[in-house]
């Protein structure tokens, strides 16, 4: 995924890849839009014909380097399109008084459920929901903490994944130093864990493996 020059719309390039790993190893042979903008991650639906792409909502442009330009009028979406065409097939937005929620990094369960996570480019006094999950068909469900933990999350989720039986979701939270623990059916918050500037999560046997700045590699058992 990336944007076009003028940073106004979301791309995703389709390549061939050759067995041979050569420099010609890739061919470019396609091209659809994101149907939004700031695309920033594409996932494969469990129908294998079906993309789901989280577009952030936050306009950049080459001439400004990193330069965030539409923070007031953001419109982070989730664009389902079809994998061999590009036919936009369902997109949903967050409700308006979170538009600047931008929608970051996603995961899914074998369910077809879909668990996002957000960084919000608001105020920062501001208690936001900074997570969700959609299922085709419905509105987006967004998901908060408790206001003790909410408030300690610094407005950012790095990552987001589910366990391998796909009921309980880890988000990590490195800006606040914690990753926090959810049942992904009822969406309610279950727990959290100090781990500094854990990021990385990847589910693993009863648990999850996850990541650190500091170098470490972790396991936590869910049981």
């Amino acid at each position: 995924v990336y944007e076009d020059q003028q940073g106004d719309n979301g791309c995703i390039g389709v390549w061939r890849v050759s067995r041979a790993l050569t420099d010609a190893s890739l061919e470019r042979v396609n091209e659809f839009p994101t149907y939004g903008v700031g695309p920033h991650e594409v996932l494969l639906m469990p129908d294998q014909g079906t993309l789901v792409i989280a577009n952030g909502g936050i306009r950049t442009h080459p001439d400004f380097e990193r330069e965030k330009l539409n923070i007031d009028s953001m419109q982070p979406s989730l664009s389902y399109i079809n994998r061999e065409t590009g036919t936009l097939l369902e997109q949903q937005y967050l409700p308006v008084e979170y538009h600047q929620a931008s929608i970051r990094h996603m995961d899914i369960n074998t369910s077809g459920q879909l668990a996002i996570a957000m960084q919000f480019e608001g105020e920062p006094f501001l208690r936001v929901p900074l997570l969700a999950t959609h299922q085709r068909g419905e509105a987006i469900r967004l998901m908060l903490a408790p206001e003790q933990v909410q408030s300690q999350l610094e407005q950012y989720v790095g990552s987001i994944r589910y366990d391998e039986s796909g009921r309980f979701l880890v988000a990590s939270c490195p800006r606040a130093n914690v990753l926090t623990f959810w049942d992904a059916e009822s969406g309610e918050f279950l727990k959290q864990l100090r781990a500094r500037d854990a990021c990385g999560v990847s589910a693993y046997k009863d648990g999850f493996i996850y990541s650190a700045g500091t170098g470490q590699i972790r396991y936590y058992d869910l049981t």
